[in-house]
């Protein structure tokens, strides 16, 4: 499936909640992804990353 980025993700210093809207049907999920799930690095540049919703 293809998702979309449905409004701007919510970031804390604890994790992220990204809500996604499915391009095929009109399905929604929330995704959660924690702060602890990755190296601190890659976490600093996913959430960068984020925080430039809508232009990614």
């Amino acid at each position: 499936m293809k998702w979309q980025i449905a409004k701007q993700p919510w970031i804390s210093r604890f994790g992220a909640k990204i809500t996604l809207d499915s391009i095929l049907n009109n399905k929604q999920i929330t995704l959660w992804v924690a702060f602890d799930s990755m190296p601190e690095n890659e976490w600093r540049n996913f959430s960068q990353l984020l925080m430039q919703y809508p232009d990614i």
